[in-house]
């Protein structure tokens, strides 16, 4: 996937009741029954106190006379708030103190942002989201509680009248904030916009006229509650797939790695690289005489109590893949048979040994082979790729409904994973990818009947295949890890992927291995 830009089309939030206070979003007012009923919903869940004070400072035809502040302080009054307006640029910040909601208002945001930063109030907004202030941010507002708004000299739409040289906002939001964004659909706004975010490492938050959004962080705790993600999807305005969807939430092990020495390795133990453990007459096994990658080794029953992994209670699984051939066999690719896994059962861990590691691989270059590190596993709750298999099937990827798709992959999945400023190792057991291109599971289907470079498919054998592709699964993902000195071409990772009737009856011996990278 390519830059991820989040389109706001809908109004529906949900709160949170653990964890973080979360921020309302806006272009164009709360003023429509829907927005107040879940402005009303955090304030009663969170037991807020009635009383908001209104920020006025965006620019003087934004004071405390002008028409969206009359009407945001008469929705309020209206809703029994005591409710003031404050001028941080002649009043003091520290009374933001004595209030619960804090409205920023619209205007220009190189105004209101230099004011927040010269009065103090970006500090002490920051510290009051946190001790639980609500926050809600209208147009400009919204925009200075992203990351940045470099974007709106870009734009050209509003004057940095103050001179504003520090565009960084108070990031109270990890995203690029732009409201009103679809008066920005000209071809060159879009182009720049585009140009802008993609080098950036948060996504590009859009909320159009008349629409708003509440940011919310999940706790971990959350990420592992089907009903809050299955909420989520609801929020996104795709409540209809909620059946679907809660089929697809697959449970999955993260899977953090901490290099070690070959002094302490515990044979039969879970691990990355060095050598196979494998019993004493097995031989190390290979692709077309080339002896594969050792890659990892799970044992079972040191995975955490109640994973709800389909794997066997105990046994080791051991990964292989012919990472020296993937350099310089062109039948290499393509073919299903490019990656081994094995199954030993407990009753033969007492013939276990630690195989050496065949010369030809300590000789490859590049390096093939994986240094040893421990596996630490983390439980996970997974959601579906928005370029997959299932959701092709449902109507909701690419091929379909291109507003639903945006919203599954820019505000449902969007808001759910946390933007990354560097490389995290991302490993796991089970559940859905980390996909860095596209769909892996119709290359499944094809791989497995020798069909990935035939040019012949009739549309007939293509929904054959499209059909086959949903029973394919992601057994296990390997990615770049300096632990153990993980290298795929291209900053990429290596998937492994099963049947789901071969995981169901734990038949490991029709794994299929596909790498994809930057």
């Amino acid at each position: 996937m390519g830059r991820r830009i989040i389109i706001v089309y809908i109004t529906n939030i949900m709160t949170l009741r653990r964890g973080f206070m979360p921020i309302i979003l806006h272009s164009s007012g709360l003023y429509s029954l829907e927005a107040q009923k879940r402005f009303m919903q955090i304030v009663e869940e969170s037991g807020l106190e009635r009383k908001a004070v209104i920020i006025t400072t965006a620019d003087p035809e934004h004071a405390a006379g002008n028409g969206h502040t009359v009407q945001t302080r008469d929705m309020f009054e209206g809703l029994n708030f005591v409710v003031d307006f404050l001028d941080l640029a002649t009043e003091p910040a520290g009374q933001l103190a004595h209030y619960s909601i804090i409205y920023l208002n619209g205007g220009n945001p190189f105004i209101l942002l230099a004011e927040l930063k010269n009065s103090g109030a970006d500090r002490i907004l920051q510290d009051l989201h946190q001790k639980g202030h609500l926050i809600i941010g209208h147009s400009a507002g919204a925009a200075v509680l992203g990351t940045t708004i470099e974007h709106f000299l870009l734009l050209n739409t509003e004057s940095n009248s103050s001179n504003l040289t520090d565009f960084s906002g108070l990031e109270l939001v990890q995203a690029i904030v732009l409201p009103n964004s679809n008066r920005y659909e000209e071809r060159e706004s879009v182009i720049e916009l585009l140009e802008f975010s993609i080098e950036r490492p948060e996504p590009l938050l859009k909320i159009e006229d008349n629409h708003f959004y509440v940011y919310e962080r999940p706790t971990p705790e959350q990420r592992l509650d089907p009903e809050f993600i299955l909420r989520k999807l609801e929020d996104a305005g795709l409540a209809k797939y909620r059946p679907d969807i809660a089929k697809l939430l697959f449970p999955s092990l993260k899977m953090k790695l901490h290099a070690v020495s070959d002094t302490e390795i515990v044979i039969g133990s879970s691990r990355v690289g060095g050598g196979a453990d494998l019993p004493g007459d097995a031989d190390w096994p290979e692709w077309d005489e080339c002896p594969y990658t050792f890659i990892a080794q799970i044992n079972l029953s040191e995975l955490p109590e109640g994973h709800g992994l389909l794997l066997p209670e105990d046994g080791l699984l051991s990964f292989f893949y012919a990472s020296a051939a993937m350099y310089e066999d062109y039948a290499f690719h393509g073919d299903p048979t490019t990656c081994r896994v094995i199954y030993t059962p407990p009753s033969s861990f007492k013939w276990l040994s630690t195989l050496s590691i065949p010369e030809s691989l300590l000789q490859a270059d590049p390096q093939v082979v994986l240094s040893p590190a421990k596996i630490i596993f983390n439980p996970d709750l997974c959601v579906p790729e928005s370029e997959s298999a299932y959701l092709e099937a449902l109507g909701l990827g690419w091929g379909g409904d291109h507003i639903e798709y945006e919203r599954y992959w820019n505000i449902f999945k969007g808001n759910l994973d946390d933007p990354q400023t560097y490389h995290v190792p991302l490993h796991r057991l089970l559940g859905h990818p980390d996909q860095i291109q596209g769909d892996m599971q119709i290359q499944c289907a094809k791989m497995f009947r020798w069909s990935s470079f035939d040019t012949s498919i009739s549309a007939e054998e293509e929904e054959r295949f499209a059909r086959d592709a949903l029973e394919w699964r992601l057994l296990l993902q390997i990615d770049c890890d300096e632990a153990a000195n993980i290298e795929w071409v291209g900053a990429g990772r290596i998937y492994f992927w099963i049947r789901e009737e071969d995981l169901v009856q734990q038949v490991f011996d029709r794994v299929i291995c596909i790498v994809q990278n930057t």
